[in-house]
C-alpha cells in the first residue's frame, strides 16, 4: 500500500509555500519540481516497506550510527533543554531512532536548533549521504524568529543539503502531517 503520490505532493508543496512571500513562475516551478521529488521518494519508500529499510539501511550504514548517542541521552537532553517542548519527546525520539543523520537549522533554544547540536558535526548538514542514510529533517515550527528553510523555492544554509541527500538515494524521517495540521497557526 503506497501513498497517494499527488496527495503527497500536494501537502508537501503547501508545507514548502507556508511563508513564501514571492510567488514568481520560477519558484513556483522550482517549488513543484521539488514537491515532485520528495513525493515521488516519500512513495518509492513507503512501497518498499520503509519500517524494515530503515532498520536495515542502520545495520549497513555502522560509520553514521556508531558516532551516535544512545536514546536514552537524547532523551535525557532534549528534556534539559527543550522543557517547553516535552511533550513533542516521544516523536523526536521516534525520529532520532530511525535516523543515521540530521539536516536541521533553528533559532536559537529551538528543537531545530537542538537536534542540530545534539547530532553534532558529524552527523548533522554534513553534505555526504548515501542510500543507506536515513535523514532526520527538523526545521522551526511556526514563530516570529525561526529559520525559514525555502525562500522563493529555493533550500537556504543547512537545507540544501536535502538536494544532496534525494541525489545519493537516502531516506528521510520528519514531522506527520497530523502533527503539522494540530500545531501549525
Amino acid at each position: 500500500m503506497g501513498c497517494n503520490v499527488d496527495k503527497a505532493k500536494a501537502d508537501i508543496y503547501d508545507i514548502l509555500t507556508e511563508d513564501q512571500k514571492d510567488f514568481s513562475e520560477s519558484s513556483i516551478k522550482r517549488t513543484d519540481q521539488l514537491a515532485e521529488l520528495i513525493s515521488e521518494k516519500l512513495d518509492s519508500e513507503i512501497k518498499s516497506k520503509f519500517v524494515m529499510s530503515i532498520n536495515d539501511k542502520n545495520k549497513n550504514n555502522t560509520s553514521n550510527t556508531s558516532e551516535k548517542k544512545s536514546s536514552e541521552e537524547f532523551s535525557a537532553n532534549f528534556l534539559k533543554e527543550r522543557q517547553s517542548a516535552k511533550n513533542h519527546l516521544a516523536k523526536e525520539l521516534n525520529k532520532y531512532n530511525a535516523s543515521t543523520q540530521a539536516i536541521a537549522d533553528g533559532s536559537k533554544n529551538s528543537t531545530a536548533d537542538f537536534i542540530n547540536r545534539f547530532f553534532g558535526s558529524n552527523l548533522s548538514n554534513t553534505g555526504k549521504y548515501n542510500k543507506d542514510d536515513v535523514v532526520f529533517i527538523s526545521t522551526n515550527g511556526n514563530r516570529t524568529d525561526r529559520v525559514i528553510p525555502i525562500v522563493n523555492g529555493e533550500f537556504q544554509g543547512a537545507y540544501k543539503n536535502i538536494d544532496l541527500a534525494i541525489a545519493a538515494g537516502a531516506s528521510f524521517v520528519a514531522d506527520t502531517e497530523n502533527h503539522l495540521k494540530n500545531t501549525s497557526k
